[in-house]
């Protein structure tokens, strides 16, 4: 059900929906994005080294990492900032929900149409005023059927200081996904980006990321038994090497790529490459059990 994935979308826990933002986008990556500053082209040069140290994270990111509920999402998800869920009660006098009253025909957890207007300004917690901004929306792309999906697209700003001065963070997230799904066929598509700047001690570090994604699974049966997966787009992080911030933005494929949720890879047969700007190909083939991970054929 849908509402096993996003059943904390209200006001009075709209922090902890912030991770399942990030999204991919439907029918390939969406090179018409480039210019809202999205990720839509492969850039900076991958060694061998970086990549051997970014093995797992790259790999998390298309690993499904929840299946309950027909729902699914990816490693991906969880490696953005966002504001800390431990304070999110703090928010609730400061966001509105609109409409007043929300529907749910289909009674799984997401509301027809729920607006977030978020205006929280010198909120003090625990040492920190937090500062949070913006908008929230989501909606349930059909509310006769909980599986038919839900649609959502955010733009805030979210900041962090201590009362000691040493310590800030500074971030504008922006970006929409959708999650399309039937008892077979489950799509997640989506745009996300995000900037900021984090100091802690006197020393400043400035941070950029991404998503612009397509991934889709279609199963033989009833999702997630077992069937064929696509994945592509692209997937901008960083990386601090010697205190040095470095961003990348990897074009993401897969070929012949299967999977079996009995298998402890969940992927069953087939690849996933991530490729950077230089061609420098991070390739990861699957077995139900196993995973070879390569960098330009060499094994990492």
């Amino acid at each position: 059900m849908k509402s096993s994935f996003l059943n904390v979308c209200r006001a009075s826990a709209v922090v902890a929906a912030i991770p399942f933002l990030s999204g991919c986008l439907g029918g390939g990556p969406n090179t018409s994005e480039a210019a809202r500053g999205y990720p839509s082209a492969a850039s900076g040069t991958i060694s061998q080294t970086t990549a051997t140290a970014q093995a797992a994270t790259l790999q998390s990111a298309v690993i499904p990492t929840n299946l309950s509920g027909n729902s699914i999402y990816t490693g991906l998800n969880i490696s953005f900032p966002t504001p800390p869920a431990f304070v999110a009660t703090i928010y609730d006098d400061c966001t509105t929900a609109t409409p007043a009253t929300r529907v749910d025909a289909d009674g799984d957890g997401i509301k027809a149409v729920m607006n977030l207007s978020i205006n929280c300004t010198g909120i003090r917690s625990s040492g920190y005023t937090y500062n949070w901004v913006g908008t929230n929306n989501m909606r349930d792309t059909d509310d006769t059927n909980s599986y038919g999906g839900f649609a959502q697209d955010f733009n805030w700003i979210f900041s962090h200081r201590s009362d000691d001065g040493t310590n800030s963070e500074n971030y504008a997230h922006q970006g929409s996904f959708a999650y399309t799904l039937s008892t077979s066929v489950h799509s997640y598509v989506g745009l996300y980006n995000y900037t900021g700047t984090n100091t802690y001690n006197g020393t400043n570090t400035n941070y950029t990321g991404g998503a612009n994604f397509n991934f889709t699974w279609t199963d033989t049966g009833t999702f997630p038994s077992n069937g064929t997966a696509s994945l592509q787009g692209f997937y901008k992080f960083n990386v601090t090497e010697n205190s040095v911030v470095s961003t990348y933005i990897v074009r993401i494929s897969s070929t012949d790529l299967t999977y079996n949720s009995g298998c402890s890879q969940f992927y069953n047969t087939g690849s996933v490459t991530f490729t950077d700007a230089s061609n420098n190909a991070i390739k990861y083939t699957y077995g139900c059990t196993t995973v070879t991970k390569t960098y330009n054929g060499t094994a990492i």
